[in-house]
């Protein structure tokens, strides 16, 4: 009898708290793509302001500015990690995220008067 290299299963991904944390997942994931939805669901009114081509500008000003945020924060990442540890690092860049995503929300109505001045509002949500 020839023994064979039986390779181990890989242990399912569990997480942590479950249910709760399914929906505190999916609710932050709302709370940040509130304030885009409420800027496209007005599309209408700003293709009449701005033209047609508002909503290819939109999405660019809007995804765009998001890759270097994402490679400068995977750096910061690894220095707030070591430092405070994962879950404090993730706390904290959550709350700076959604702190200045309400601050941006709620600036929102007396803010973008130009064209340029909402691309940059969309661009910094």
């Amino acid at each position: 009898m020839g023994g064979g290299v039986v390779e181990a299963q890989p242990s399912r991904v569990r997480i942590k708290g479950h249910a709760p944390s399914v929906i505190r997942f999916f609710l932050i994931a709302v709370a940040y793509m509130l304030p885009w939805v409420l800027i496209t669901s007005q599309l209408g009114y700003y293709s009449r302001w701005f033209g047609p081509q508002i909503l290819l500008e939109l999405n660019l000003a809007f995804y765009v500015p998001s890759i270097p945020v994402l490679m400068i924060s995977g750096q910061i990442e690894k220095v707030l990690a070591a430092r405070v540890g994962p879950t404090a690092s993730m706390a904290l860049r959550l709350g700076i995220g959604l702190v200045g995503c309400t601050i941006g929300a709620a600036l929102f109505p007396w803010l973008p008067s130009t064209h340029t001045s909402l691309l940059v509002l969309v661009g910094v949500l």
